[in-house]
């Protein structure tokens, strides 16, 4: 994003943010019971950002649009994912505070690590299909 405006980059994070309500809403209707707008959703969201943006500028797409089907590969089931959280769809249920995976709840450093490692091979994982 060197080199790119500022009014640029905001833009482009307000279509990315406006791509997860639309696959969240829920979470943006109400976030108290969920913490995917909590520490551990807003970092590794945040952090996937240039992964996202990546994904759209090499597909010729980068519109809140196409931010949003890349988000919604999250929803789809990987089976052959190594860790047994992130074979089912990243949903609300995965989000919540009452009922979500350790990895979804937890604050520390190394697990938000661990969880944006995970949901980026959930992505490459359900793109090959």
């Amino acid at each position: 994003f060197e080199g790119m405006q500022v009014s640029e980059l905001a833009d482009l994070l307000i279509d990315y943010w406006n791509a997860v309500a639309r696959v969240y809403p829920v979470a943006f209707e109400d976030p108290r019971p969920y913490t995917l707008l909590g520490t551990p959703g807003i970092f590794v969201l945040h952090k996937l950002f240039p992964s996202i943006y990546a994904r759209c500028a090499k597909s010729g797409v980068i519109t809140e649009e196409g931010m949003r089907k890349i988000l919604e590969l999250l929803l789809l089931e990987t089976p052959g994912h190594s860790e047994p959280d992130f074979r089912g769809p990243v949903n609300m249920d995965f989000w919540s505070r009452e009922h979500g995976p350790l990895i979804a709840i937890s604050t520390n450093a190394n697990i938000i690590k661990d969880l944006y490692r995970h949901l980026q091979t959930k992505i490459i994982l359900a793109e090959r299909g």
